[in-house]
């Protein structure tokens, strides 16, 4: 840990990430293809007494399972948040959050993932720090440890009405790229630090991980 920072292995909430959902989303729109329809029209003509009847089709149809959405309640009563049932939520003894993405096939060699985390103020050394103070400090970190770094975007919003702030980062990482987003938020003297750590399927993932961070809200208020 550098300064109260986690490692780059723990990340969270995509806060630029409401950027790239709309453009996702709209691009889903006009690529995905719906299965074909057709009507059939009365002929206004009666054939032949001796003609056999006109075939008839049943138009074949399609089970589409949307998957279950999830609610994930914090076992301290501090936040709460939706998530796909695709995915699989863990907890491990710090409190910590993580939520994975399911594998796509054999082959996938990266598992998005989604993590939520808390660090006290007291712990940073500090007596006090921003939501963009502290997303400074996970810049520092992330550009010590990769030797590619960019900043794709970064801005302020809020999480459920508490002001934050976040970034987009792509890293090279061992010859292939990663994204990295953080967004950090203060309550009560504590940062929650959401992340969506993702490699070759991150934009595949995008709306699922949107889906966690939109709908995260405080418990307790």
């Amino acid at each position: 840990m550098v300064d109260g920072v986690r490692p780059i292995a723990y990340a969270i909430r995509p806060m630029p990430t409401r950027y790239l959902v709309v453009a996702l989303v709209l691009l889903t729109a006009c690529s995905d293809t719906a299965s074909p329809t057709s009507t059939t029209t009365a002929a206004t003509t009666m054939p032949p007494a001796t003609a056999a009847p006109a075939p008839t089709t049943t138009p074949a149809t399609s089970l589409v399972i949307t998957p279950e959405i999830v609610t994930y309640e914090d076992l301290e009563g501090r936040f709460a948040f939706e998530y796909r049932s695709t995915w699989e939520a863990t907890v491990d003894e710090f409190g910590d959050v993580t939520v994975w993405s399911p594998l796509s096939d054999e082959d996938d060699s990266f598992t998005e993932y989604v993590e939520i985390y808390a660090i006290s103020v007291a712990d940073l050394g500090v007596e006090s720090i921003t939501a963009e103070e502290f997303i400074l400090r996970i810049a520092e970190q992330i550009t010590a440890s990769y030797d590619a770094v960019e900043v794709l975007s970064e801005a302020a919003d809020q999480t459920d009405g508490v002001p934050d702030y976040g970034a987009l980062f792509q890293v090279l990482d061992e010859g292939e790229n990663r994204f990295l987003s953080y967004s950090a938020a203060i309550q009560s003297d504590v940062v929650y630090v959401l992340g969506y750590v993702g490699a070759d399927e991150f934009h595949q993932h995008l709306t699922e991980a949107a889906l966690i961070a939109e709908s995260f809200r405080w418990l307790g208020r």
